[in-house]
């Protein structure tokens, strides 16, 4: 069972494409944020709400508007998902679709994106809220979302809102944040970002095993392809029975496969 250079080659550019896949998936993400915030912002200002009443079941017809950017943010967060998985091997779709949408922790890929995308809208409410009460333009309410979007409830706009929560309305200002317990991120865009990457890994690394599995490979060696320390991925360092390919040893692995045929 021996192996080429050129087969080391190949298993090192496919983890490369794949992670490449993986930030095209982060980027979209964002861009995708920050366009329902702007579309949010903009229309919340427009309803010229007081800061001390101020959140998006407020007004009604805020609120439908709002719910409709968050449908459509769903939308184009699930749609890149998708299209980033399927880009694996695009002969193979169907596969791939099912694949990314079997249920993990009892939701859906579409589930999971709803859950998380809700508390990104709640994340908004308060930098939205704050920003009322403290006179800051809508422009520059943008840039602070922008800048903050892995610590929404860790930054000096949220942190004074809080000390002034009995004049203001948004949910995430009166309860001072969200926890979800220790280890447990509480900011959407981390999940967000998580999820649909993780996602996207795997069904590319789904994809690179069953192609071998199906070309009669019999094990597969590993390699460190990262210099991050990282104790599992170096006590997994060589050969494999084919039964225990699982796609990578973690999350965000960047060990590569090189598979072996009798």
């Amino acid at each position: 069972m021996r192996y080429t250079q050129k087969d080391i080659e190949e298993a090192k550019a496919f983890i490369r494409k794949r992670v490449e896949a993986e930030i095209s998936m982060q980027n979209h993400l964002d861009e995708a944020l920050l366009w329902a915030a702007k579309e949010i912002i903009d229309i919340s200002y427009k309803y010229k709400i007081k800061a001390s009443l101020f959140k998006f079941s407020a007004n009604p017809q805020l609120k439908k508007e709002v719910d409709a950017i968050l449908a459509r943010l769903r939308e184009m967060i699930y749609e890149y998902t998708e299209k980033l998985s399927v880009a694996v091997d695009k002969e193979n779709r169907d596969d791939i679709v099912g694949f990314i949408n079997e249920e993990s922790y009892d939701h859906t890929l579409k589930e999971r994106i709803g859950i998380y995308a809700n508390r990104y809208k709640y994340e908004l409410e308060a930098f939205i809220g704050a920003a009322l009460l403290f006179g800051m333009g809508a422009r520059k309410l943008l840039s602070t979302v922008k800048s903050n979007l892995n610590a929404p409830y860790n930054n000096e706009l949220f942190r004074k809102a809080v000390v002034n929560k009995s004049e203001l309305a948004a949910t995430r200002i009166k309860s001072g944040g969200v926890s979800y317990g220790s280890g447990h991120s509480n900011c959407a865009r981390t999940l967000l970002n998580t999820l649909t990457r993780n996602t996207v890994s795997f069904a590319w690394m789904n994809m690179y095993g069953s192609w071998a599995y199906n070309k009669g490979a019999v094990g597969f060696y590993s390699f460190r392809g990262s210099s991050f320390p990282c104790a599992s991925c170096d006590s997994r360092i060589g050969y494999h029975p084919i039964e225990e390919y699982q796609g990578g040893w973690h999350l965000n692995c960047r060990c590569y496969f090189v598979f072996v045929y009798n």
